[in-house]
This record gives structure tokens, C-alpha cells and sequence, in this order.
């Protein structure tokens, strides 16, 4: 059965369309979105607060069961993304070559047939180097809020 590119395309681009806007509505009223959720957020606490003891009880050891699902199906994501910071500490720490020079993967500054245990390639290290600093950019964007 062939396949209605045009049809698909104009769905693609309503979707992104829409997805865009809903960006830029985001964006524009993230301020007021904030406090209502810190509003939902009371309130959905304060309900909490008056429930009896056995039901708080309850809801705490299913919110613990549902934690502990997620880190379990999610567990190679969390542990990637847990390696990453700490990559990422390191390396705003000691600097890149640093973390290169732990990791056995040596700098790209040594002499010929000096490099480290691990000896990867200068070209490799470059990479190493050149995704790191987008990395750390990214991240300093990000816990300033300005957009990367």
C-alpha cells in the first residue's frame, strides 16, 4: 500500500506546529505556569496532610513502589545519565585534559608513543575534548536559564 507522502508531511507539520507553539507558550508564561503548579502542589500536600495515618501511610509506600519501578525499568538511562554528572563535576573541577589524562585516554599533548595506558588516538581525544565543551556549555546555559 503506498504511502501518502503529502498527507504525512502536512501531519508532520502540524504536529511540529503545534509542538513549537506550545514551546513558545511555555516559554512565554513559564512564570505564571510555575505558580500554579506550586498551588497544585500545595494543595495536593495539604490533602495529604489530612488524610489518617494508615492512608498517608499507604501513599508513601506507593509512591516508594512506583520510585522503585522506575529506577528499575529506567535503571541503564539513570546510570548514564548519573555518570555524566559526574563526568561533567570532574571536568569543571580539573578541566577536560584532566578527565581525559583519569579516564587512560591520555591528553593529545604527549609526545609520540608517550600517550597513556589506554592511548587513544589524538583525533579521538579532540572529540573527546570538542563534545565535553559543548557539554559544559550546555550546562552552564542551562543553570543560568539562558537558551543553548
Amino acid at each position: 500500500m503506498p504511502v501518502n507522502t503529502a498527507a504525512a508531511d502536512v501531519v508532520n507539520k502540524s504536529s511540529s506546529a503545534q509542538l513549537q507553539a506550545a514551546a513558545r507558550y511555555r516559554e512565554k508564561n513559564k512564570k505564571e505556569l510555575q505558580a500554579k503548579a506550586r498551588q497544585r502542589m500545595a494543595r495536593h500536600r495539604a490533602r495529604l496532610a489530612d488524610l489518617p495515618d494508615e492512608e498517608r501511610q499507604e501513599h508513601r509506600e506507593k509512591a516508594r513502589a512506583w520510585d522503585a519501578r522506575y529506577r528499575q525499568r529506567h535503571a541503564s538511562t539513570l546510570a548514564s545519565r548519573q555518570a555524566d554528572r559526574r563526568a561533567m563535576s570532574y571536568i569543571s573541577r580539573h578541566g577536560c585534559d584532566a578527565w581525559l589524562r583519569r579516564r587512560g585516554g591520555g591528553t593529545g599533548n604527549e609526545e609520540e608513543g608517550s600517550s597513556g595506558e589506554g592511548g587513544g588516538s589524538e583525533e579521538d581525544d579532540e572529540v573527546d575534548r570538542t563534545m565535553l565543551r559543548k557539554r559544559l556549555a550546555q550546562r552552564r546555559a542551562k543553570r543560568s536559564g539562558e537558551r543553548v
